[in-house]
Order: C-alpha cells, then structure tokens, then sequence
C-alpha cells in the first residue's frame, strides 16, 4: 500500500507535506494542467527506476523539462512511505539533480535513504535506515546509535542504492547484514513489480482493438495495453469462473452473449465478442466499447497488482456508462489500491457515500498547482443530506468541491 507521497520540484508540483492516501481509492480532480498527471507519473518514478534505473527513468520523462520550469533549483526531491508487509513502512527518499546543459551524462543522485519503521512496537525492523551519498554507502543496523553507523564508498553514484545490491555483497565490513539488505530490497522490487499504471489518453485506441503478439504466459495487461489479447488467452482458461464473471459485468452495459480469443497463425492472438449469435471483431466496435472492456478486464482480473493506476478512465466512454462503470471501482477498491484521475462528474457521482464514510478521498488541484484533500465539512455534509451527489457539486463549480479552472 502507498501510504504517503511528497515530491518538490517535479514539473508543475510543489507538494510541501506529505499526501496521505486512502488504502481503497483515492481520486484525484481538478482543472487541465494541473498536474494531476504529473503526480501519477512522479508517483510511478519509484516503480520505473527499479525496472531500467535512474537514467532511463530521467530519460523516458525527458530529463530537460522535469525540474519546474518557474523556479532556478534543478534538484528533484521525492519521498514514498509504503507498506510492504503487515506492520513494516518503508519512508524511500530520493534527491536527483539536472543541469540545464549535458543532463544525460552530468545529473547525479544527491542523496537517497531507505527508512525501516513499525506501525507497531512489538514488531522488529530489519534495519534502521541504508542511505547513499556520491556514493558513500550509510549503514545503520538495529540498536546502533547513529554516530556508529557503517560508511562504504563502493557504489556508482548516478545509480540507486537499491539497483546495486551485488555491489554490497562485496563490501566486506557489509556481509554479516548482506542478508536482511538483500531480503528487504527482493520484498521492495516484488512489490512494485505489481504497480500497474494506465494513461488511458496515451494508449493509441489501435493497440486494444488490434491482434497481440502470442508470447509467454503474461498475466497482466502492460502500459500500452498492446498485449490484451495475450492475457486474456492466459487468464481465461486459468481462471474459468472469472471468466464468467467478467461476462456478466459486461452484461450491465451491453447484451453481450461472450468474449472470446483466437490464435491467428503461429505468432498473434485476437479477441472477438458475440452478441445474438453475431461475431463483431474488435476493430468493428467503437472506442468507448473497446475501452471498456479493456477496463474492465484490468479491474476485474483475479491477478491483482498491489496499487493500481488508470489516468482519466473516462475517455470515450458514454457518461450512462460511467455510471456503471464507478460502482465497479468502488466495488473492485476493496480488493486494490486504486488511484484516479478524472474531469468526470459521473464517476464521482456514485462515490459519495465512500467518500463521506471515508472509504476513499478527493484530492481537489487547483489551476496554480495546489492540492488538498476535499474537505468533509459542515457545508459539504449539508448538501449531501439534501440529495446532492459529489458529481453534482462538481459539475456546477460549486467552490465546495472547487477544482474547476476558473
């Protein structure tokens, strides 16, 4: 579970305090440009460097126009507290600088720590905190005063800490605590290898409708989505009652009879639907329909990430539908993390009575790059009580959801 967030610096964002995140959804709103995306992404920025590293994570995101472009610092700072395990929170801090000339090759990791605490004081750390700075590798183990803290200078400083875990084998005053680093860093890469993340305007519309390539037992549906197809021929004949279910979630939006693939040659797989016995290939349905079953599928599948992600969800989809579609996360939120970001009233509208009861927040952002948490007051209750939903609020401008660009 991601329980925290801070990030400074990052493009258009300026977050101060940390974000305190629900365990079931949160939701995030708020004008264009915002930065409601940048917070995903920065959020993600954890998850991609322990995939390709720090320099293709800085790469992927164009290292020139990360660092806020109305300020003079270059220095990026993030800070994550997750829960890996019942009772363990890690607090990740990174600091990475970027010239304005020869970022590629001249960017540098300032300072990065990984923190152990419990959330309760029966339950024992593995360590007190490992840190890295220009290389130097910190060491505090358990029950040592930080004055006695190890200090090693064998790692590659344009690296993080946590990609070099072979290196600190070989330091040889390291070795005795070699076992519960390495355990604890497996534990952090296993978790975010179940981060899933879906820019939903970034997906092209072809990469859903089109055949997938036929490869290996993928059990989950990647960022481009272009291997749907793929994991669908996995999942269904693994999990033959999800199937079924997911059938009839589809059948509260459209008379569909089933879905189904089909491998095509020795290389592609294909989807197709059947509905009164009439077969209609992928790229024969509109973008919303394909959308949607893409959606969901990933918020269905028995396979579950640890945190999920799905940037402006709505997109293509008809608002009757939306409707629909936010009672299935809301009801899907009990099993995973979600995080949202949407211009979409009719997504909101069913989340009300989470939302009051606390079972998910509202982050409200501002066209100045702000973000709060919305505000359960007297006010808000009111209107609740008289009938209003989120969704109504926010469709008027109401300022007691706000988020709205003028």
């Amino acid at each position: 579970m991601l329980k925290k967030f801070t990030v400074e610096n990052y493009k258009n964002l300026q977050i101060k305090d940390d974000l305190e995140f629900n365990p079931k959804l949160n939701i995030f709103i708020g004008p264009n440009n915002s930065g409601k995306s940048n917070l995903i992404d920065g959020m993600n920025f954890w998850a991609d460097l322990l995939k390709v590293g720090v320099q293709q994570s800085l790469f992927k995101r164009n290292f020139k126009t990360i660092p806020n472009c109305y300020g003079e610092d270059r220095e990026i700072y993030f800070r994550w507290t997750i829960s890996i395990r019942e009772f363990l929170d890690l607090t990740y801090v990174l600091r990475t600088h970027i010239p304005e000339r020869d970022y590629h090759d001249n960017y540098d990791i300032s300072f990065e720590s990984l923190k152990c605490a419990t959330t309760t004081s029966e339950e024992e750390i593995p360590f007190q905190r490992i840190s890295q700075k220009a290389g130097v590798l910190g060491f505090s183990p358990m029950n040592v005063r930080k004055d006695k803290s190890f200090k090693f200078r064998n790692l590659e400083p344009k690296e993080s800490m946590l990609n070099q875990i072979d290196l600190l084998y070989d330091i040889k005053g390291l070795k005795k605590f070699y076992p519960i680093i390495y355990e604890t860093f497996k534990s952090i890469r296993s978790y975010f290898e179940y981060w899933k993340y879906y820019p939903m305007a970034d997906i092209p519309i072809s990469n859903i409708k089109s055949y997938s390539r036929l490869r290996g037992e993928e059990k989950f549906v990647n960022k481009h989505c272009d291997n749907f197809a793929n994991v669908v021929r996995v999942i269904f004949p693994k999990y033959p009652s999800f199937k079924l279910q997911y059938f009839e979630y589809l059948r509260k939006f459209m008379p569909i009879d089933y879905m189904d693939y089909e491998i095509v040659g020795d290389r592609d797989v294909n989807l197709f639907i059947m509905v009164k016995d009439k077969r209609f290939e992928l790229n024969e349905l509109s973008d919303g329909t394909a959308r949607l079953l893409l959606l969901l599928f990933i918020l269905c599948s028995p396979e579950k990430p640890k945190v999920l992600f799905i940037d402006e969800p709505e997109l293509n989809i008809h608002p009757a539908w939306l409707r629909v579609l936010s009672n299935v996360i809301r009801d899907r939120s009990h099993h995973v993390q979600i995080f949202l970001s949407t211009h979409s009233p009719e997504l909101l509208d069913p989340m009300t009575e989470l939302v009051m009861n606390g079972e998910a927040n509202v982050y409200v952002f501002d066209r100045d790059g702000n973000i709060k948490p919305l505000s359960l007051n007297e006010e808000l209750r009111q209107f609740v009580k008289d009938g209003w939903e989120l969704g109504d609020l926010y469709r008027v401008g109401d300022p007691v959801i706000g988020g709205w660009p003028w």
